[in-house]
């Protein structure tokens, strides 16, 4: 009963309680895949390009130790998150758009995704998804991928 008290006040449980009860109740394996598409989706689709966060993410797909990673994905994501920040200042003083602060969140957002899921458990796989759902914008999507996951 905890533990499911527990996952109702997660981040994704707020974003769609289906999601978040798919991830949190698949066994260890299908946590994982799930969590490895829904991550690679909120890359693809952020059009995220950073080579620490593209690096680390090709490690933990193949199956590798990515634990000596973690810091460096971690300055990657404060890196992508102050360009975020700047495009929002920018696009509030009337210099900049809101296409490129969403453009900048999302990657932010699918490197925020790839930090979590590095650390692999049950929580962070709960982060990880919510993170790569702000990514992907688009709930519809992101159920699909998540069901489709065996």
């Amino acid at each position: 009963m905890a533990s499911e008290l527990q996952l109702t006040k997660t981040r994704l449980y707020r974003v769609d309680q289906d999601i978040a009860l798919a991830v949190y109740q698949a066994d260890e394996g299908r946590r994982s895949r799930i969590v490895q598409t829904v991550v690679g989706l909120g890359i693809e689709r952020s059009g995220l390009v950073e080579d620490r966060v593209l690096g680390a993410y090709a490690q933990l797909r193949n199956g590798a130790s990515v634990q000596q990673l973690i810091e460096s994905v971690q300055s990657a994501v404060a890196d992508l998150d102050e360009a975020a920040w700047t495009a929002q200042d920018s696009w509030d003083a009337g210099n900049g758009s809101e296409l490129s602060y969403a453009v900048a969140f999302a990657k932010a957002r699918a490197a925020s995704a790839v930090a979590f899921a590095m650390k692999k458990t049950t929580k962070d796989s709960l982060d990880a998804v919510y993170e790569a759902s702000f990514a992907i914008d688009d709930l519809e999507l992101l159920r699909r991928s998540v069901q489709g996951v065996h």
